[in-house]
């Protein structure tokens, strides 16, 4: 897949699966300014920042989730993972600084880029199943908003 074909894909399904998150999660998103920016929305009471990964691959084809260990910045940062364009088939995971620390990390190359970005590879026990009608409550840990408002504000890029 193209770069561009590869950016084209991906908002397409950033914005199917900003109306789940605000469903879901109940809450209002904002885009990100750029589509290079290290995250992909925050909530309107700026207290979490999320990353969306979309797959056109099966949930069960891999063992693990991947994502970019620059993307892990604090407590914030809320990723989700959906597969097959099915939101039926999306998962999220908190960042948290010890569980992620006992993560193994690989570098997973890029071909558009041509080159390498170290990952976190996220098993997927770790993940919690999104379903309509459940609710989820996020850890909140006190003094971070200062890095998150700092990372709203530059909207920090790759």
């Amino acid at each position: 897949m193209s770069k561009e074909q590869d950016l084209l894909y991906g908002l397409t399904c950033e914005i199917k699966t900003k109306d789940l998150i605000e469903r879901i999660f109940k809450t209002k998103l904002t885009h990100s300014k750029s589509q290079y920016s290290l995250f992909d929305f925050y909530d309107d009471n700026r207290m979490y920042i999320y990353e969306v990964k979309n797959y056109k691959y099966s949930y069960e084809k891999y063992r693990t989730e991947i994502i970019g260990i620059n993307k892990g910045l604090s407590e914030h940062d809320i990723f989700i993972f959906r597969h097959e364009d099915d939101d039926n088939k999306t998962y999220f995971i908190q960042f948290n600084k010890i569980l992620f620390a006992t993560f193994n990390k690989r570098p997973i190359y890029v071909s558009y880029r041509f080159n390498s970005a170290m990952c976190y590879d996220i098993p997927k026990r770790y993940l919690t199943h999104i379903e309509e009608g459940k609710e989820y409550i996020f850890n909140k840990i006190m003094g971070e908003e200062i890095i998150i408002n700092k990372f709203l504000e530059n909207d920090i890029m790759l």
